[in-house]
């Protein structure tokens, strides 16, 4: 009773420190909703909403996750708000932070970290900015993490709850689903290696497991089943061809530093972008792997290595083949924090041994001199805190900087072109989002990508507008981007039913209607038009929006921003002015 009663206190601290914890709950999620009023949504949001709202159960769980190569969780768990009709800007912000909400709650208030240093953890970049103002399913893997780690040391007595954690962090994401796989074989290695060599006693201990590993066996090859990307899938098509070995080392030695002190990876990029090869960038990573080797010395973590080498391994090998962007640091972030949380766990299981490694060098003094021992060792415990602190800091520099700049500048231009048109009552009008081009070097270079544009991000705040120019998925027209070069049967299909639309009312950036009425093949070039019945465009709006990143925004000049347009006859008739963009700020 009484070692219950002290592992406890251990836990939630004294009631000082307990009103300390609820105090950083409280403006963990007071702060991260202030700062979510600001926040206007961007495609990933925009296009995971859209789905929930508009596509089909069926679509989401068999269809869907071959083109978004994305399971389903996300979606499903957004259209509980999203076919309810609650509010785009409402729903969508509230189901992030939810899960972000109960995921600080268990860090706060179940793991055995020092209670000075928890309260810093909620407001690391990654956690509150990246994951909680701006809304992504990985909000749910964060929670997921948080709960397993209560779970992890105490799976041999509770198998059935941490299969179950560990189903609802595959379902999260790819990355999730691969972190699950090498910590599942983390666990039956120790299930085998506990037991000796003898069949009999593996087999005996296994049964009790089988039930829970056959649910998580089926879940998982389901998911991994339907991540299978369809042919002509855009995110393949335009990865950077960075060397997989770059990749690789980036993943291994940069991403970690990346989450708590360094910025390798700038604005949301891909890691296919990056080199080493420049001097800040190389002493950056060279920080990386003297910190990656500190860690890997110190006892309490040093045991529990291999839970971490087998997963993150996988991880980046995987990354390194396929991609992984700057705004996917939230996983690995998220997994960093669960094996610190298990293996300080450990320590107090064991009672609170301080952090030494053997000092080689000759006899240590001043405040990393090791108290509790007659040997010569050094003591850590002061430069890990030191370290700590500083992890700490640096990260919530980047959330103030980016809170700020999410207050002061429009993080994406969709809600203040919806409110435009809801001010102007256009909304009975026609709106074409100009498409995207193919990118360079692919084999449709210099055709439209018709199946994608930005439409997601006007659409989602636009339920009530049904004239837009929808994109065709092979069987239905849809809102949401379909994120793969379309066949050239579906692209000459949509390019046909655009045409007969006619000319858009509304178009939303630079773009000659004409190239979609001759891709069609109903005129063989745009001298052949009819003027008399091409109309002439009026530019009313301007804009601009950029994405914010640690320190970084690239905010666009009034030249590289969007331009609405509207037909020049529909002025008059909505008391609208044209603008002279060039003399837009």
């Amino acid at each position: 009773m009484k070692e219950k009663i002290k592992s406890k206190k251990s836990i939630s601290g004294t009631k000082k420190e307990m009103i300390i914890l609820w105090i950083t709950f409280a403006v963990y999620i007071l702060s991260v909703s202030i700062i979510s009023i600001f926040h206007e949504p961007w495609y990933d949001e925009a296009q995971a909403w859209v789905i929930a709202r508009d596509a089909s159960y069926y679509e989401m769980l068999f269809k869907l996750p071959h083109i978004e190569c994305h399971p389903s969780l996300w979606w499903l768990w957004l259209s509980i708000f999203a076919k309810a009709g609650v509010p785009y800007l409402v729903g969508l912000k509230i189901a992030a932070i939810i899960p972000m909400g109960v995921g600080v709650w268990f860090l706060l208030f179940k793991s055995r970290f020092p209670w000075f240093i928890k309260i810093f953890i909620p407001f690391n970049f990654f956690l509150f900015f990246q994951n909680g103002v701006i809304s992504r399913g990985y909000a749910i893997t964060f929670m997921g993490f948080m709960i397993l780690a209560t779970l992890w040391n105490k799976k041999h007595i509770r198998p059935v709850r941490t299969v179950l954690v560990i189903m609802l962090i595959c379902a999260t994401s790819a990355y999730g689903l691969i972190l699950m796989f090498g910590l599942t074989v983390v666990w039956l290695y120790e299930i085998i290696v506990k037991n000796g060599r003898s069949f009999n006693n593996i087999f005996s201990k296994l049964k009790k497991y089988i039930p829970a590993f056959s649910a998580l066996l089926i879940m998982a090859v389901f998911i991994a089943a339907r991540l299978i990307p369809v042919k002509n899938v855009a995110v393949q098509m335009s990865e950077e061809k960075s060397p997989f070995i770059a990749k690789l080392l980036y993943m291994l030695f940069v991403a970690i530093p990346d989450c708590i002190l360094t910025s390798v990876l700038t604005d949301d990029k891909s890691i296919g972008s990056v080199t080493l090869l420049n001097f800040n960038n190389f002493m950056m990573a060279a920080m990386g792997v003297v910190l990656m080797i500190l860690i890997s010395r110190i006892k309490k973590y040093k045991k529990s290595l291999f839970e971490f080498i087998i997963p993150y391994s996988l991880m980046s090998v995987c990354a390194g083949l396929i991609y992984f962007y700057a705004h996917h640091l939230v996983i690995v972030a998220s997994f960093v924090l669960f094996w610190l949380w298990i293996c300080e766990d450990r320590v107090k299981m064991v009672g609170n041994k301080r952090l030494t490694f053997k000092n080689t060098t000759g006899k240590v003094t001043g405040p990393l001199k090791s108290k509790n021992s007659s040997e010569d060792e050094l003591d850590l415990t002061f430069l890990v805190r030191l370290i700590l602190i500083l992890s700490l800091m640096i990260p919530i520099s980047w959330t103030v900087y980016s809170s700020v700049l999410e207050v002061k500048r429009n993080y994406s231009s969709g809600v203040e072109f919806s409110n435009y048109i809801k001010e102007n009552q256009l909304e009975e009008l026609s709106i074409l989002y100009a498409p995207a081009t193919a990118d360079e070097g692919s084999k449709e270079e210099g055709d439209f990508k018709i199946s994608s544009s930005n439409l997601p991000v006007v659409a989602a705040l636009l339920p009530e507008a049904d004239n837009f120019y929808r994109f065709y998925d092979g069987k239905n027209w849809v809102l949401y981007s379909i994120n793969k070069y379309p066949s050239n049967e579906d692209r000459l299909k949509n390019y046909k039913e655009w045409a007969r639309m006619g000319y858009p009312d509304i178009v939303i950036g630079d773009f000659d209607y004409n190239q979609i009425i001759k891709k069609a093949g109903l005129k063989d070039s745009k001298d052949d038009a009819d003027s008399d019945t091409e109309p002439e465009y009026a530019c009313i709006q301007v804009l601009k929006g950029a994405k914010v990143y640690k320190y970084y925004q690239e905010y666009p000049t009034v030249a590289a921003a969007k331009k609405v347009y509207i037909k020049k006859e529909l002025l008059e008739k909505y008391n609208l002015k044209e603008i002279d963009w060039t003399k837009e700020k």
